[in-house]
């Protein structure tokens, strides 16, 4: 039957309508001379699409059913472009009564699925959420038709909210993408690919900003190095990469991105030690809150880097955030000067400057300035207004304080003896002298010497030697004692005679013995009476027996027969004595009188 009149030719089908009714007087199912089916529509040329099948006039819940003859089943509505094969269902809808999942399909394919619990599967069968997107690169478009216009997934759950929007920011603007909750928005990118966390006009590629304590947190697995959440940084010659491992945060280069390769360069652990080449700095006792170097690099340091003008580079020991306490102990480098600078108590106590002087106590290398200097020349100086400017002290025993050394040898020391004598002495060698109380003594190889160390010698004499005591010459006993030495000049007295010119006298006295010497030249002698005497002599004659003698050399009868004399015992007198017997003698006058005496005498 291809149309309606041949359904006419059946008397069963033979109704008096113009369709297929329900013998009442509206029309059901009308089928036109185009084969187009109506159903409750008499007209179906009007629609521009679908016009093969028209069903119209519905009313609520009505449809087309599709009634599976069992649930194992499953119902298709395909659309075909031929006979046969894949061509009979290039499209298609299926219902499969058996899992109770709804499936669409094209070019003869299944394309997205809708399963039993609403999920809905594009590019697999069986999606796991709301919306379940499987390709080899999946992507959802969302394409604006309208300049200025923006594109929004929205969520929403209750009273919460959750927005993606993309703002295209009109002609002149620039692309904004936003995630809002609650109507706020917590990211934005723009179109420059700076990221911005509760900022909307980030500067930077992450910009991160909020009150209170905020940041970026990267969890891992494990506590371990190779499930360590990392930031990896790349550039054209290197990997950095930063984590936390073990309580420790490490920064390392050479690193591979998505892998734990790398070698650490600067490791913190979790008490805060710092270690720059090395991973273990609470290993070192003292000072491990930084720590640099491998103990294997050749160059290992820290450079602190300054103008070469006006550059001051510090490194201070606080104690303290007040004052002075905030650099007690320093280290300073002025490059100006140069001079590098150490100080305590926040004040300078000692500098090297430019020429090399280690300077202590003062800042200038003048000798004159109080302090202590040694230069590049290995000269120490020390010096002190009005205090003792140096101490070199040893405890306990005698011995060598300091040695003085040539060429690295010992050529002589000083130290102290018998505990407070101190000694300057030579090598094994060479002689020496130790100061004891009341003494200087010779002292070699440790020890004091007895009678085999010299005071100069035939080439080299000492000038003067003051002595306000004696001097023992050739043993320690009272005879070998020379007790006084004086030379001196003396004014002799002729007795016996009023006219005379004044003699001349000299004398050198050696102990107690004094020999005197008096001349007489040219003179005139008259009015002469009395015994002839010599007197006025420096010092007086002893009282014992051993008194003296003297002899006279004389010209033109000066006394009467005299070529002698002696010395009055203690008197300061020299008594002439007439030659061949034993009286005295007188002067005898006249003219062109001289003579010369001598003659010595013991003095108490």
């Amino acid at each position: 039957m291809s149309n309606a009149r041949d359904k006419a030719n059946i008397p069963a089908l033979n109704f008096s309508s113009t369709g297929i009714d329900d013998n009442a007087t509206s029309t059901a199912i009308t089928i036109d001379s185009s084969e187009r089916v109506g159903i409750g529509e008499t007209d179906n040329s009007t629609y521009v699409l679908g016009k093969k099948l028209v069903i119209g006039e519905l009313e609520n819940n009505d449809g087309i059913t599709l009634k599976s003859s069992t649930t194992t089943h499953t119902n298709y509505l395909a659309f075909a472009d031929a006979d046969g094969g894949l061509s009979s269902y290039r499209g298609f809808f299926g219902y499969n009564h058996n899992d109770n999942s709804f499936r669409l399909g094209t070019d003869s394919s299944e394309r997205m699925r809708i399963d039993s619990s609403g999920n809905v599967g594009i590019g697999t069968t069986s999606p796991s959420t709301s919306l379940h997107i499987s390709q080899s690169v999946p992507i959802i478009t969302l394409t604006d038709t309208d300049i200025g216009a923006s594109h929004q997934l929205s969520g929403q759950s209750g009273s919460r909210h959750l927005n993606l929007k993309v703002d295209t920011g009109g002609s002149s603007g620039s692309p904004v993408f936003n995630l809002s909750m609650q109507d706020n928005i917590k990211l934005s990118v723009l179109n420059s690919g700076n990221v911005g966390i509760g900022t909307t006009s980030p500067t930077t590629k992450l910009d991160i900003v909020g009150t209170g304590v905020n940041g970026i947190e990267l969890g891992q697995q494990s506590d371990n190095t190779a499930n360590s959440s990392r930031l990896f940084f790349n550039n054209s010659t290197n990997i950095w990469t930063a984590y936390s491992t073990t309580g420790n945060f490490k920064i390392a280069s050479g690193a591979t991105i998505g892998t734990s390769s790398g070698t650490d360069r600067l490791v913190i652990d979790s008490s805060g030690n710092i270690g720059i080449g090395t991973s273990s700095p609470s290993s070192f006792t003292y000072a491990p809150q930084l720590v640099v170097g491998s103990g294997s690099a050749t160059n290992n340091g820290i450079t602190i880097y300054s103008s070469a003008s006006t550059g001051i580079g510090r490194l201070h020991f606080a104690d303290g955030t007040i004052g002075i306490s905030q650099y007690d102990g320093y280290l300073v480098y002025a490059h100006a000067t140069p001079t590098m600078q150490f100080g305590v108590g926040g004040t300078e106590r000692m500098r090297i400057d430019s020429s090399g002087n280690l300077l202590v106590g003062k800042t200038t290398s003048s000798y004159a300035t109080d302090g202590i200097t040694l230069n590049p020349e290995a000269i120490l100086s020390s010096s002190n207004t009005s205090q003792i400017s140096g101490i070199f002290n040893r405890n306990s025993t005698d011995g060598d304080i300091v040695h003085i050394r040539k060429d690295g040898t010992t050529v002589g020391s000083i130290g102290v003896f018998a505990s407070d004598n101190i000694y300057l002495s030579g090598n094994s060698s060479h002689a020496g002298i130790q100061f004891g109380s009341e003494s200087v003594l010779g002292f070699k190889n440790g020890s004091i010497t007895n009678n085999t160390l010299d005071l100069g010698n035939g080439t080299a004499q000492w000038r003067d030697l003051y002595l306000g005591g004696g001097l023992y010459v050739g043993g320690t006993g009272t005879a070998n004692k020379l007790d006084d030495y004086e030379e001196g000049t003396w004014t002799p007295t002729l007795s016996g005679t009023t006219t005379g010119s004044a003699l001349q006298g000299w004398y050198r006295k050696v102990g107690s013995l004094v020999t005197v010497t008096a001349i007489l030249t040219n003179h005139t002698l008259s009015s002469s009476s009395g015994i002839a005497k010599i007197t006025n002599l420096p010092f007086t004659i002893t009282s014992a027996l051993r008194g003296g003698a003297g002899v006279l050399g004389y010209n033109n009868s000066t006394t009467s027969s005299s070529n002698g004399g002696i010395f009055s015992q203690n008197t300061t007198e020299f008594v002439l004595y007439n030659s061949g017997t034993i009286s005295t003698a007188t002067f005898v006058d006249g003219s062109t009188k001289y003579f010369i005496m001598t003659g010595s005498y013991i003095t108490d």
